[in-house]
C-alpha cells in the first residue's frame, strides 16, 4: 500500500475477496510515500480456480483502489516419488497415502530409470529418494520444473553420485552435496537436531501452541549427508548440532526445492518412526505445491503468456478462448508446450479483472 498524500493514515483498511465475498481484512498505519506491506490469511471454502480481489477503502480516485487475483485450489495434489536404486521409498508413500480421500494426495511411485520418461508439467511435486544417478537431461528437466513453479524434495543415498546432485543443485543456483557422517545401523548417534525456524510456513499447523513455547523431539542420527548451502536464494529450517543442515529451503525461479540430511530409512535414523514424519511430509508436499497455486498475473494492455495445462491446442469450438469480466471473448494464437497450451495474449486485452480460460464449456483456468 502506498500513500500519496502529504498526511499521514492511521489503521488504513484493505480487505480480500474470495468469489465475492470478504474473507480477511488488514489495517496498516501509512507515511506520505512510504510503501507498506500487509497479509491476509483466509480458508478457501470451495476447490477449484477462485476469482479473488484486493480492494482498499474508496477514495477520490478509484482506478487505483482493486487488484485482481485467483487461487486454485485443486483436486489433487500430484505427486511424483522417484524410488533410486535399493532405497526405501515405502515410508514416504505410506505418510502420503495415509490421510486417503482427506489429503487428497496423488501419489504416482517410478524407478529412477524410468524418470527421464516422465512429463513433470504434468505433477505439482517430484521427490526423489536417493537416485544413484541423474543424466543431465534429468538435471535440466527438474531445475526447469522448479523455476516454472514447481516443487522438489531431495534425500539423499549411500550410492548416489555427488557430481550429479552437485549439478542439480548448482542448476538451481545452490550449493552442493556434502561428505558422509557416520554409518548405517549404527547404534550410537552421530548428530541431534540444533537450531530449529519454528516460525517457518512450513511448521505452520504442525505443533500445538505458539511456535515459540514449541520443541522438537530429536531423532537419533546414524547416518547424515547433509547439504552445503551455497550463496543462492535459500534457508536452514532445520540444522543438525554439527551446524549442518538437516533440512534446506532452496528457492529457484518461481519454485523451491528441500533438501534433507537423511534417507526416509531407519537404517539412516529413526526419523521415519518419529512422530514429526508424517506431519512433515504433508506440510512439505503442500507448501512445495503453493507455488503452482496462485494464478498468472498479466498486464493489460501489454504482450504476455498464459499456460493452460493438461490441454492440447485445436481449433473450432475446442480451441481454448478467453473471456473477460464483461464475457467480452478473445481467441488468442496458442501452441504446445510441454504438459500443456501456451496462450499469446496481445494487447487487445484492455480491461483489468479475471479473465477464464476456456475449452468448450470447461473452465481450463482464472
Amino acid at each position: 500500500l502506498v500513500h500519496y498524500g502529504a498526511e499521514p493514515l492511521e489503521g488504513y483498511a484493505a480487505s480480500l475477496y474470495l468469489g465475492g465475498e470478504r474473507v480477511a481484512q488488514a489495517t496498516a498505519d501509512l507515511a506520505p510515500g512510504v510503501p507498506a506491506t500487509v497479509t491476509f490469511t483466509a480458508t478457501p471454502q470451495a476447490r477449484g480456480w477462485l476469482p479473488a480481489e484486493v480492494r482498499t477503502e474508496e477514495d477520490a480516485f478509484a482506478w487505483d483502489n482493486t487488484r485482481y487475483l485467483t487461487l486454485h485450489v485443486p483436486e489433487t495434489r500430484r505427486v511424483l516419488l522417484v524410488r533410486g536404486e535399493g532405497q526405501r521409498a515405502d515410508l514416504v508413500d505410506l505418510a502420503l497415502s495415509l490421510g486417503g480421500e482427506q489429503t487428497r494426495f496423488a501419489v504416482t511411485t517410478v524407478p529412477e530409470t524410468a524418470l527421464a520418461a516422465q512429463d513433470l508439467a504434468t505433477f505439482d511435486v517430484v521427490v526423489l529418494v536417493g537416485p544413484e544417478s541423474l543424466a543431465s537431461g534429468e538435471v535440466a528437466a527438474l531445475a526447469q520444473f522448479v523455476q516454472q513453479g514447481g516443487g522438489l524434495m531431495v534425500f539423499p543415498s549411500d550410492r548416489a553420485r555427488a557430481p550429479d546432485y552437485d549439478a542439480l543443485f548448482a542448476a538451481l543456483g545452490g550449493g552442493r552435496r556434502g561428505a558422509s557422517v557416520g554409518q548405517l545401523g549404527r547404534a550410537q548417534p552421530v548428530a541431534q537436531f540444533g537450531r530449529v525456524d519454528l516460525e517457518h510456513p512450513r511448521f505452520d499447523g504442525v505443533f500445538d501452541g505458539s511456535a515459540g513455547q514449541a520443541r522438537l523431539e530429536s531423532p537419533a542420527i546414524a547416518l547424515a549427508r547433509p547439504y552445503r548451502p551455497g550463496v543462492g536464494d535459500e534457508n536452514t529450517l532445520i540444522a543438525l548440532s554439527t551446524g549442518a543442515p538437516f533440512l534446506q529451503e532452496l528457492r529457484s525461479g518461481q519454485g523451491t526445492a528441500f533438501v534433507f540430511a537423511v534417507a526416509p530409512d531407519p537404517r539412516w535414523s529413526d526419523f521415519p518412526v518419529r512422530g514429526l514424519f508424517v506431519p512433515l511430509l504433508y506440510r512439505a508436499v503442500y507448501t512445495l505445491a503453493a507455488a503452482a497455486d496462485t494464478g498468472k498475473a498479466l498486464t493489460v494492455r501489454q504482450a504476455g503468456a498464459l499456460r493452460g495445462s493438461g490441454t492440447r491446442p485445436s481449433g473450432g469450438a475446442d480451441g481454448l478462448r478467453l473471456v473477460g469480466p464483461d464475457g467480452t471473448e478473445f481467441a488468442p494464437e496458442q501452441r504446445s508446450v510441454p504438459g500443456g497450451v501456451l496462450l499469446e495474449i496481445d494487447d487487445t486485452v484492455r480491461e483489468p479483472g479475471v479473465y477464464e480460460v476456456m475449452q468448450g464449456e470447461r473452465l481450463v483456468r482464472r
